[in-house]
């Protein structure tokens, strides 16, 4: 279907220009003049505004047209995209990527167009669309990065995926349909459609994401027990506990914590695991595969070892995402999102069995994508499926905001334990720092897990309070 063409594309364009800065940053800092910890912004910049903007992004696509507000967001990203093709200096560089964070909200905006536009039966094969493309995204984009920088400017980078969204943007116009929401007749939809949005949950949501995700991000330069990081942990344990307090008690809140709550909270637990799992993993696999044999552990390869490491991950990411929908009809909701979380906890699990080699790396890259193919596939299936129409979208999106918050503490936490027991006189971590770090990612797993498997029994799909879906 068309609007599948489009959303697939947007998915694969967007991860895989996000995936082929990190390859390239070297030469990116060099072109703007940045330092080390001033470059880190770039991808500090679209993290925050990503997760601030997100939820936001998600609540208007339940109220509007999410078509026209795809295509406003997909413009965003665009002219971000080329901004930051065009910056000489690191703060251009900071706010063109920032543009490009406000990317996040495609996700949700995509799976609320198809809740909307496709058949039942053919959304859950959508959201494996989404969750593959983005996963082979994520693989193309290292491998791409070296060949183009080698014989073209970095900011090619950037300028070929903004003629790629700038084509994208204009076959939504054409190819995309009006969103049922738009389209509403039916009283319930109609009241739904002139709902307010909650700027106060906004601001509240917004803020707390904010000192969150800065306060993890210059963790390793102030340090876990700093009075610089406290106060922002502080600061975001207030607002966010403010932000629940008055999304229980408004008509029409920001994100309705009270519709299918714990559901909703099985679902984010199991995105927040990914995450960790994810971002933990990541960390320590390239770490491993650069550090020299001496230590014990190390492989002494390069970069370019590095990604043929993470191939499985993607591959098998993207390949996975499609048979959650037939595994789901065999063994039912439920139990496929448990069984979706053991990869989740046997990728770093299966480093402890044994000092790395080439094979032990590869096995824990391909479990991790099996994990990210099942899991988020299965979340965001369930999710879609058990919430009215009216809330789909920012629900969804707070399922990938809580993803990205796992994703910088296992980042982070990871980081710190790495960095916190190294090997005298050098400032390679000693394989018990491995141990440790990998030991916690694996009890994340288990909890997720756990808390799987508390899904209620009744998690699937409600009326759709809109009626009929609109034709594609």
């Amino acid at each position: 279907m068309p609007i599948l063409i489009v959303v697939g594309g947007v998915t694969f364009v967007y991860s895989t220009l996000e995936a082929m800065l990190a390859p390239a940053l070297p030469l990116i800092q060099a072109g703007v003049g940045g330092t080390s910890s001033s470059i880190a912004w770039v991808f500090t910049g679209l993290l925050l505004s990503g997760a601030v903007c997100t939820p936001l992004i998600g609540r208007l696509g339940d109220l509007y047209d999410k078509k026209r507000l795809f295509i406003a967001v997909l413009a965003i990203v665009a002219l971000g995209t080329a901004l930051a093709g065009l910056a000489t200096n690191v703060p251009v560089l900071a706010i063109g990527q920032m543009m490009q964070g406000t990317g996040l909200g495609l996700t949700p905006l995509s799976i609320g167009l198809m809740r909307d536009v496709l058949p039942g039966d053919r959304v859950k094969s959508g959201n494996a669309l989404i969750i593959g493309t983005s996963s082979l995204g994520v693989v193309a984009g290292p491998l791409l990065a070296g060949p183009l920088t080698s014989v073209m400017s970095y900011r090619w980078l950037f300028w070929l995926p903004f003629f790629l969204l700038a084509v994208l943007t204009g076959l939504a116009f054409s190819m995309v349909p009006t969103s049922a929401t738009a389209n509403a007749t039916t009283a319930a939809a109609a009241a739904a459609k002139h709902g307010s949005v909650d700027w106060l949950g906004a601001g509240l949501l917004g803020g707390g994401l904010l000192a969150l995700l800065t306060g993890l991000t210059l963790v390793p330069t102030w340090g876990w027990a700093s009075g610089g990081f406290v106060a922002l942990a502080v600061a975001a344990s207030a607002l966010l506990t403010a932000f629940v307090m008055t999304q229980r008690r408004l008509a029409n809140p920001l994100i309705d914590l009270r519709v299918r709550g714990r559901t909703v909270f099985v679902v984010c637990a199991v995105s927040f695991a990914v995450g960790w799992a994810v971002f933990a993993t990541y960390t320590a696999l390239p770490t491993i595969t650069a550090a020299p044999t001496t230590t014990g552990y190390g492989l002494a390869s390069d970069a370019t070892v590095t990604g043929w490491i993470l191939v499985p991950s993607g591959v098998l990411a993207g390949a996975s995402a499609f048979v959650v929908r037939p595994l789901e009809r065999l063994v039912g909701a439920k139990v496929l999102l448990v069984a979706s979380c053991v990869p989740i906890l046997a990728a770093p699990g299966v480093l402890l069995l044994d000092r790395p080699s080439l094979g032990l790396l590869i096995t824990s890259s391909a479990l991790m994508g099996l994990g990210i193919g099942l899991g988020l596939t299965q979340a965001m299936n369930i999710v879609v499926t058990a919430v009215p129409a009216a809330r789909a979208t920012s629900l969804t999106g707070l399922m990938f905001v809580v993803r990205a918050v796992g994703g910088s503490l296992g980042a982070q936490v990871g980081g710190s334990t790495l960095a916190g027991d190294v090997i005298p006189s050098t400032t390679l971590p000693t394989w018990s720092a491995f141990t440790t770090m990998l030991t916690i990612s694996v009890l994340i797993g288990v909890l997720a897990v756990l808390v799987a498997a508390a899904l209620p029994r009744r998690s699937g799909a409600v009326p759709d309070p809109a009626g009929a879906r609109a034709p594609v």
